[in-house]
C-alpha cells in the first residue's frame, strides 16, 4: 500500500511538472545565457557623433566623437513592452555620468522602438579653444530626450541606434557670442545581456 501511494505521488508530481513545462512559451531565438522571466541585465557600448548648433550665429555648428559605456536593467511588462534603466559613462570630450529611463515596444520578433528621458552630470572640459571662452558659464547638470530603434540578433546580442538631444543649452548665459548651442547625439551601439 505504501509503495503504491509513493508511486502514485511521484507520478502526480512528474505529470504536474511536465504539464507546467509545456505551458511556458519560448522564443525561437537561441540563447547564450539563461534569462529570468521578468528582469534582464546587461552592458552596452555606443559610439557616434555629438553635434552642437549655435543659435546666435547662422550656420555655426561643430561636432565631436561620442563614446558611451552603460549597464542596464530591463523590466519586461508584457510580451510587447518593457521599461529600461541605463547607467552610463561618457569618457570622451566632456566626461559625463548619467541615468536614462526608456519605454521599449516590440514591433516584431527582433525589432524594438524606444523613447525616454535621462539626466547627466558633466564637467564640460572642451579641448576646442572656441568652447573655452571664460565668458561662458557651463551647466554641469542637464536632461535629455531619447528616441531609438533596437535590433535583436539573438536573445543575448542586440544593436542599438539612438538619437539623444539635450533639453537645456550647455551654458547658462544663452546670449553669449560663442554659445555652443544644444547637443544632439547620434550613436550606434552593441549590447549584451548577462
Amino acid at each position: 500500500m505504501s509503495k503504491k501511494l509513493t508511486v502514485a505521488l511521484l507520478l502526480t508530481i512528474c505529470c504536474s511538472i511536465h504539464s507546467n513545462a509545456q505551458e511556458t512559451t519560448t522564443n525561437n531565438l537561441p540563447s547564450l545565457f539563461p534569462q529570468p522571466q521578468t528582469w534582464s541585465f546587461g552592458a552596452q557600448l555606443n559610439q557616434g557623433q555629438q553635434l552642437f548648433s549655435n543659435p546666435n550665429i547662422d550656420g555655426f555648428s561643430t561636432s565631436d566623437y561620442r563614446l558611451e559605456a552603460m549597464f542596464y536593467a530591463d523590466y519586461r511588462i508584457n510580451e510587447k513592452s518593457s521599461l529600461r534603466t541605463e547607467l552610463f559613462y561618457t569618457p570622451t570630450n566632456s566626461q559625463a555620468i548619467g541615468l536614462n529611463a526608456t519605454y521599449n515596444y516590440k514591433i516584431g520578433e527582433r525589432w524594438e522602438l524606444f523613447g525616454g528621458a535621462g539626466v547627466y552630470v558633466t564637467d564640460y572640459a572642451y579641448d576646442d579653444s572656441l568652447f573655452n571662452d571664460p565668458d561662458l558659464n557651463y551647466r554641469h547638470f542637464n536632461a535629455t530626450g531619447i528616441l531609438g530603434v533596437r535590433y535583436h540578433a539573438n536573445k543575448d546580442v542586440f544593436i542599438d541606434l539612438r538619437y539623444t538631444r539635450d533639453l537645456l543649452s550647455p551654458v547658462t548665459n544663452t546670449n553669449a557670442e560663442f554659445n555652443p548651442g544644444a547637443s544632439n547625439s547620434f550613436t550606434l551601439g552593441l549590447g549584451l545581456k548577462f
